[in-house]
C-alpha cells in the first residue's frame, strides 16, 4: 500500500462534501493497541469531538478501546480532512498530557466512508453505537461509556431509541 495513501482519502473527502454531505470515519489507534481503555483516555477523546461541534455536527460516535467510530456532517467552512486532523492532533495531545506518553495515539490514515442519500442515518449511527457489544466489550450497550447519539434525547425519538438498544 502506497505510503501516502491517507492522502488520497483527504482528497476524496474534499471533492465529495457537496454530493455527500455526511461521512462515516474510523481513526484506528496506532497499531491498533488499547490506548482508549480508561474512562479518562476515552473522555480525551469525547471532549475534542464537542470541541469542534462548529465544524463538524457529531451525529453519533463510539470510542473503542482501539479505535474512534464516527458519524459527522461536516459545517461551516473548514474542510473535514482538516477538522479530522485537529481532533486527532487534540485529543493525542490531551492523551499524552493524561497519560504522561509521548507516543503518538492515532494511525496516521483513516477511512471514511462518504453516506449516500438513499441511506439511512439512524440505521448507520445505531451500528455504530452498538458496535462495543458486538466488539463483545459489553453484553448491553447501555453499560458502555463512551458513545452517543445525537438522536437519543428526550424526545420520542429518544424513546424509539431505547427501545432499539434493549437486549
Amino acid at each position: 500500500m502506497p505510503k501516502d495513501r491517507h492522502l488520497h482519502r483527504r482528497h476524496s473527502l474534499e471533492a465529495g462534501l457537496e454530493a455527500k454531505p455526511y461521512y462515516y470515519i474510523v481513526i484506528h489507534t496506532l497499531g491498533k493497541r488499547p490506548l482508549l481503555d480508561s474512562l479518562f483516555t476515552g473522555r480525551c477523546v469525547i471532549n475534542v469531538l464537542k470541541d469542534h461541534h462548529d465544524r463538524a455536527f457529531t451525529i453519533a460516535f463510539a470510542i473503542l478501546p482501539d479505535c474512534l467510530h464516527w458519524l459527522v456532517l461536516p459545517r461551516g467552512t473548514t474542510p473535514l480532512p482538516r477538522t479530522i486532523a485537529r481532533v486527532r492532533s487534540q485529543s493525542t495531545q490531551r492523551y499524552q498530557a493524561l497519560t504522561g506518553s509521548t507516543s503518538p495515539l492515532w494511525h496516521r490514515a483513516w477511512d471514511e466512508r462518504a453516506i449516500g442519500e438513499n441511506e439511512n442515518i439512524r440505521d448507520i449511527a445505531l451500528h455504530i453505537i452498538t458496535s462495543p457489544k458486538r466488539a463483545g466489550l459489553v453484553s448491553s450497550i447501555g453499560d458502555y461509556p463512551h458513545w452517543d447519539a445525537g438522536f437519543m434525547g428526550e424526545t420520542q425519538a429518544g424513546e424509539l431509541w431505547q427501545g432499539l438498544l434493549k437486549d
